[in-house]
């Protein structure tokens, strides 16, 4: 059983421009933490969440502390 990890998409680019507003806002609310089990897992969830716009291609990075969350 894989065991899921959580991502960070920081950047989504579709094969559409201009951007309607509808994708604009998808876009918006897709950025964030993700769950998937790998990246090829992730991609396939950014793509379905996007559908019916194309993905040209997106940005991530493992999950890790907001940058102004007060840490030691």
């Amino acid at each position: 059983m894989k065991r899921t990890k959580h991502y960070l998409v920081t950047h989504i680019d579709p094969y559409l421009f201009p951007q309607p507003q509808d994708l604009e806002d998808k876009i918006f609310n897709a950025l964030g933490v993700w769950s998937a089990t790998d990246e090829g897992d992730l991609e396939d969830k950014v793509k379905q969440y996007i559908h019916p716009y194309s993905l040209r291609s997106f940005e991530f990075t493992n999950n890790r502390p907001h940058s102004l969350t007060a840490f030691k």
